[in-house]
């Protein structure tokens, strides 16, 4: 999910490139689709994260996972 409080689905090297299926915040979080297929979350913050086109054009994720609390 789009935060740290998720479960890591898989670890990105530096220089993998990832398909784009959405943002939230402006791109804080990216949501990608991973080699395996799964969609994931990843920072979108440029320390971390160099995305090919403008943040802008990239859609706004329709689905954000709610954060079950026990």
């Amino acid at each position: 999910g789009p935060g740290t409080e998720y479960a890591i689905l898989e670890t990105v090297l530096r220089g993998m490139q990832l398909d784009v299926n959405g943002k939230i915040e402006n791109c804080g979080w990216v949501q990608v689709r991973l080699e395996d297929g799964q969609i994931g979350w990843v920072s979108g913050n440029v320390q971390y994260t160099r995305l090919s086109v403008a943040c802008e054009s990239v859609a706004r994720s329709p689905t954000v996972p709610l954060v079950a609390t026990p």
